[in-house]
């Protein structure tokens, strides 16, 4: 009886040990998280980048369970700017590119969480059938459907056709951030002033940064994974992608370990 109790007591002791550990790590921290396709992977291109619909509703619903809500990117960004606390559980959605799946699948599984996501938009793709190098044609969101989703999804620039802006002059990467910022903002009628890095490129130097700053952008997503906090940089967002276990490798896993040993302890 005194070795079951003091195994008990054992157990109890790491149990809070490890909850306080975790609670003192991932206090006043939130997370991105990253999607590019919702919908079924046909077996052509690249698998990590799509997510089917059932496995991103059970996702959503996983994350909503837990007790989480999402927030508007620019109230994000507004909270790391003036290093303001952040609240519990609350966490963003970002989807690259603008696939039209993003509303055909995803818009109505958003809806019924009441969770909101930004989208950001490859502007010279818009309405448009276009296939990045190594995929397969996919359709982009059209004109009309970016406004019908508007009570979901926030929108930013991917710039407007996709390159890798560190190979680029900076005449170049000026004409990609500020023509895809007036064309998106024409088609939304709302000030587009959050960006994301194609490939996640964004080069050693501040040169991109500074143009950013420049042009009217008030923060800026990686592909690092990472949990964002009141020290980290808006124009280095890092963000998570959930991805299917299908498409996950071990080096997904211990990438991503810090978002899920967060969600699973409900911190």
């Amino acid at each position: 009886m005194k070795r079951y109790v003091r195994y008990i007591i054992i157990v109890s002791v790491v149990c809070i040990t490890v909850y306080v550990l975790l609670n003192l790590r991932y206090n006043h921290t939130s997370f991105i998280l990253v999607y590019h396709k919702i919908n079924t992977y046909q077996g052509k291109g690249l698998r990590s980048l799509y997510v089917n619909p059932r496995t991103f509703n059970n996702q959503m619903n996983y994350l909503y369970r837990r007790g989480y809500r999402t927030i508007p990117l620019s109230e994000l960004v507004d909270i790391i700017s003036h290093k303001k606390p952040i609240p519990k559980k609350v966490f963003v959605l970002t989807f690259d590119d603008g696939y039209e799946d993003n509303y055909i699948n995803a818009y109505g599984i958003l809806k019924k969480y009441n969770f909101r996501g930004t989208i950001f938009l490859t502007a010279g793709y818009i309405g448009k059938e276009f296939s990045y190098p190594g995929q397969p044609p996919e359709k982009h969101l059209n004109i009309e459907q970016i406004k019908m989703a508007k009570d979901v999804y926030d929108y930013g620039s991917h710039t407007v056709s996709h390159p890798n802006l560190t190979k680029l002059t900076e005449e170049e990467i000026i004409y990609e951030i500020t023509e895809s910022k007036k064309i998106i903002q024409r088609i939304t009628n709302q000030p587009i002033n959050l960006f994301c890095y194609p490939f996640g490129e964004f080069g050693d130097d501040t040169i991109i940064r500074q143009l950013l700053i420049k042009t009217g952008y008030i923060g800026a997503c990686t592909t690092n994974p990472g949990l964002v906090s009141y020290r980290t940089d808006v124009y280095r967002l890092p963000r998570y992608e959930f991805k299917e276990i299908q498409s996950m490798s071990i080096h997904d896993f211990i990438k991503n370990i810090d978002f899920y040993l967060r969600t699973f302890s409900g911190l």
